[in-house]
């Protein structure tokens, strides 16, 4: 699973439109979408999500984006 499904799973799960997630993360929310389909979060970013849902990072660890990039 990559980083991005596992953002649009936690957005599903609570409910949330991706416009407020994007004005809460402090992107456009065109920028956001494009991000997700994409997959490409910067570290700040994922921070910023972390915190809005009240995240473990370490969830993110192990994830398809990040074994392929090492």
């Amino acid at each position: 699973m990559t980083i991005a499904e596992m953002i649009v799973r936690e957005i599903d799960k609570r409910g949330y439109k991706n416009k407020w997630v994007a004005e809460q993360v402090g992107i456009k929310e065109v920028t956001f979408s494009l991000k997700l389909k994409k997959d490409r979060f910067t570290a700040a970013e994922l921070v910023r999500i972390g915190i809005l849902f009240d995240l473990d990072l370490n969830m993110f660890k192990g994830s398809a984006t990040l074994e392929n990039e090492e």
